[in-house]
């Protein structure tokens, strides 16, 4: 974690969370810096310093998949920087819901529908909503649909 928070930016806007859902796109802004701003930064910041980052097990699928696709499919990455931000990401204080699935063909594939998300986004929702918690999320669609549930979104 910590070659991860070598790269974040000082800010003195944005205090600390103490709890909120981090989906993919959040993450990956923390695990490859030229992805990073401002505000993913300080997001980065508050979980180092305690806060605590809830998501769905979907979440270790996706950003796996996507280190992969950097270093094979577009060469973004090195093999070596794939698997290292691999560890970086194992090394993270989030906690993955167990109950998410459950919910996967009910609550959360109704979302998907009402708000035309992919289910693995409506599932970040659903967590959200149900835990009554902020999304973290850099997905321009997800906070729209956050936003007419009045989910906060960071």
């Amino acid at each position: 974690m910590e070659r991860i928070r070598n790269h974040a930016r000082p800010n003195r806007r944005w205090p600390p969370l103490s709890r909120f859902v981090v989906d993919a796109s959040l993450v990956l802004a923390w695990l490859l810096p030229d992805e990073s701003s401002t505000a993913t930064d300080a997001l980065f910041r508050s979980l180092a310093s305690g806060a605590a980052a809830d998501a769905p097990p979907l979440l270790k699928y996706e950003v796996s998949n996507a280190l992969l696709s950097a270093f094979k499919r577009r060469q973004r990455i090195s093999r070596e920087d794939c698997f290292s931000r691999l560890r970086d990401f194992d090394g993270l204080p989030i906690r993955f819901d167990t109950e998410s699935p459950a919910y996967a063909t009910t609550t959360t594939a109704k979302l998907a529908e009402d708000h035309g998300l992919t289910i693995y986004d409506a599932a970040y929702l659903e967590l959200a909503v149900r835990k009554r918690l902020p999304l973290a999320t850099l997905d321009r669609n997800l906070k729209s649909a956050a936003a007419t549930m009045d989910v906060e979104v960071l």
